[in-house]
C-alpha cells in the first residue's frame, strides 16, 4: 500500500529531525571520546605510579601487591572517594563502603581506584547524555505538536512530556541511567580482572597499560554510541507518542530506510493494514526501537480523516484550525 500524504508529510519532517539528531550525536560522541582518551591517560599514569612504588623496573610481583595497604596510600584512596562524593553526592552510594578500605591490600586498592575512575566517567556520561536526551525529546515533542497546529516551540526543556520521557525505564526494565552505571561496573570488573591476571603472569608495565587503556577506550566508545543511538530513537518516538495520544488512537511503524532489518520491515508491512493503538505501544515489541541500533519511527494511522477532523474540532473548539498533518492527508499541499 502506498504511503498516505500524511505519512509523506510526517516522513519529511521526521527526516529533518533525524538529521539534526545525527549531527548532535556526532558532537556528543566526539566529546565523550575526548573524555575516554583523557581518562585512559590518567589510568596509564596510575598504573605507572603503582609500578614505580611497588615494582622493580617494569615488572611487579603479584605477591608484593597482596601486602597490606600503607596508611599513606589508604588516605590517598579515601581522599579520592571523598572528592567523588563531594562532586557527585547523588552517586556517592555507589562507592565502596568506607570501612572496607581499611582491609584492602595493595592490589585491591588499585582495583578500587580503577572502579572509582569508572564511576567518575559514569558521572560525566550521565551529565552529557541527560542534556543531549532532554534536547532531543523536546524537539521531538515540539515537532509532533506543530503537526497538530500548536506552533513550533510549544514545549520547554523542563516540560512534563520531556521530563517523563527522559529517564523512563523501557529496555529490560532499565532506564538509560541504569544502563550507564551497569556498563561502568561491568567495565571496571573487566579492567580489574585483566590487571590482576596480567600482574600474576608477570606482564610488564607497558603491556598492561596498553591492554587496559585499549579495552577502556574501545568498550566505552562502543557502549556510549550504542546507548546514545538506541535511546535517541526511543526518546523521539516516545515523546511524539505522548503528544499524539491526545488526538489519535492508532499508529504504525515506519522504517527509516531500505536498510532496515527484516524484523522491522515485517512489522511495518503488518501495521500498514493492522495499526496498533497508541496506548498499547510497547518499545521493543510492537513499537520502535525494536532492537539496538534501530532508527525506525511511527506515524499516526487514521482510517477516515474527515471523521478525525470533526472530532478534532469538537475537542478543541469550533474555531480550531485543521492541523498541518490533517491538511496533508486531505491533499492540502503540505
Amino acid at each position: 500500500m502506498p504511503s498516505s500524504p500524511a505519512s509523506g508529510y510526517w516522513s519529511r519532517r521526521q527526516r529533518a529531525l533525524l538529521e539534526q539528531l545525527e549531527r548532535d550525536e556526532a558532537r556528543l560522541n566526539a566529546r565523550l571520546a575526548e573524555v575516554y582518551e583523557r581518562e585512559a591517560a590518567r589510568l596509564e599514569r596510575d598504573i605507572a605510579a603503582y609500578y614505580a612504588e611497588y615494582g622493580e623496573g617494569a615488572v611487579i610481583e603479584y605477591r608484593t601487591l597482596l601486602q597490606s595497604l600503607s596508611d599513606a596510600d589508604r588516605r590517598l584512596l579515601m581522599e579520592r572517594m571523598d572528592d567523588f562524593a563531594a562532586k557527585h553526592p547523588q552517586w556517592a552510594h555507589l562507592l565502596p563502603v568506607r570501612e572496607t578500605v581499611y582491609m584492602l591490600d595493595r592490589l585491591e586498592a588499585m582495583q578500587t581506584a580503577i572502579r572509582i575512575q569508572q564511576l567518575e566517567v559514569g558521572a560525566i556520561e550521565q551529565q552529557e547524555l541527560d542534556a543531549h536526551f532532554r534536547e532531543q525529546a523536546r524537539r521531538a515533542a515540539n515537532l509532533a505538536v506543530e503537526a497538530l497546529g500548536f506552533g513550533s516551540d510549544f514545549y520547554a526543556i523542563n516540560a512534563p512530556v520531556v521530563s517523563d520521557t527522559v529517564g523512563a525505564a523501557w529496555a529490560k526494565g532499565e532506564s538509560y541511567s541504569e544502563r550507564i552505571w551497569a556498563n561502568r561496573e561491568k567495565l571496571a570488573a573487566y579492567l580489574n580482572d585483566d590487571f590482576a591476571k596480567a600482574v600474576a603472569r608477570g606482564d610488564g608495565f607497558k603491556r598492561i597499560a596498553a591492554d587496559l587503556c585499549e579495552r577502556f577506550v574501545g568498550v566505552s566508545v562502543r557502549d556510549a554510541r550504542r546507548l546514545a543511538f538506541t535511546e535517541g530513537t526511543f526518546l523521539l518516538n516516545e515523546a511524539q507518542r505522548k503528544v499524539f495520544a491526545a488526538d489519535f488512537d492508532e499508529c504504525r511503524i515506519v522504517c527509516a530506510d531500505s536498510r532496515a532489518c527484516p524484523v522491522c520491515k515485517a512489522l511495518e508491512d503488518k501495521q500498514e493494514s493492522d495499526p496498533i493503538r497508541l496506548d498499547e505501544a510497547v518499545p521493543g515489541v510492537n513499537f520502535p526501537p525494536l532492537h539496538p541500533w534501530c532508527r525506525c519511527s511511527h506515524v499516526p494511522a487514521v482510517a477516515d480523516w474527515d471523521e478525525w477532523i470533526d472530532g478534532y474540532v469538537a475537542r478543541h473548539g469550533g474555531d480550531a484550525v485543521t492541523p498541518p498533518i490533517a491538511k496533508a492527508a486531505k491533499g492540502g499541499g503540505l
